[in-house]
């Protein structure tokens, strides 16, 4: 993947592969640098990430990593990663190409749904606040069966109670 803008392989990883496969990418690769015997002092990462943008950090903390090694002038003591498989690696091309104009408002897509599920989450969480506040101070009238309003009988409408979400 060399010679690739390195936010073009950023999101190629993270967009290609699962967080789990990451991790163990991450995994493998931390333990070769260890069996390089070199006196390398890693950046601090947590062996496994879990929650939310998992992949994303998965994939930054690999780049961190390799690019911590090569700076160190260390790559040569690494093992050559091959795949014994072509389909199981993302397709770069997508992502420099013809298609590069999709896979970004895709992106953008992607950006916008989680903005609008934050909001949603934020509305969800004030509306029950607010349902809590009316039920705490909200009190019925008396039932009452009938009523007489200028000489016609009116029923009462049943009470309706809105679940708190």
């Amino acid at each position: 993947m060399a010679g690739y803008p390195l936010k073009t392989i950023r999101s190629a990883l993270s967009d290609f592969y699962s967080g789990e496969q990451l991790s163990v990418a991450k995994q493998q690769l931390l333990d070769d640098i260890s069996e390089t015997n070199s006196s390398l002092k890693l950046p601090h990462m947590p062996r496994r990430r879990d929650g939310d943008n998992k992949a994303n950090k998965e994939t930054d903390d690999i780049i961190s990593l390799f690019t911590c090694v090569d700076e160190n002038k260390l790559l040569d003591l690494l093992p050559r990663y091959v795949s014994d498989n072509t389909d199981a690696m993302p397709p770069i091309r997508i992502y420099e190409g013809d298609l590069h104009g999709i896979v970004k408002m895709l992106s953008a897509f992607g950006d916008k749904v989680e903005e609008y599920g934050t909001m949603i989450t934020m509305l969800s969480r004030d509306m029950q606040e607010v349902q809590s506040r009316i039920a705490l101070t909200w009190q019925p009238r008396p039932a009452q069966d009938t009523c007489r309003q200028h000489d016609k009988v009116v029923r009462p409408l049943p009470l309706v109670e809105f679940p708190i979400i």
